[in-house]
């Protein structure tokens, strides 16, 4: 499924890069530019739980040192986004992600919430 998702945000965010590829429910994206912790939120305001870094970091508030380790700096780390699907994930709500990341990275863009 994340093969779907994954080509569903990279026909649409033209800037995004995806990140690892070792879980196959997993995603790891950056959006140079676009906080991740900004994204993070408004994703959690439109109904969908992700995070900003490995698991075993979460609620802190530097990049972990996965994310570090997979962008390559601290700048880009900042954009670092972790999407996890679970069983009960339907090719709608990948949609519905989709649709809600596009906005929120769009809203974000223009705003100047940028990640550094």
């Amino acid at each position: 499924m994340t093969a779907g998702l994954w080509s569903q945000l990279s026909t649409r965010l033209p800037r995004v890069r995806r990140l690892g590829g070792g879980l196959p429910n997993t995603l790891g994206l950056v959006h140079p530019g676009v906080d991740g912790r900004h994204l993070a939120m408004r994703l959690d305001l439109a109904g969908y739980a992700v995070s900003t870094g490995a698991a075993c970091m979460a609620g802190r508030g530097e990049p972990s040192h996965v994310a570090l380790a997979l962008c390559g700096d601290a700048a880009l780390a900042r954009s670092f986004l972790r999407v996890s699907l679970g069983r009960g994930t339907t090719p709608e709500l990948l949609a519905g992600f989709a649709d809600a990341c596009v906005a929120a990275v769009g809203a974000l863009a223009g705003a100047g919430a940028v990640a550094g």
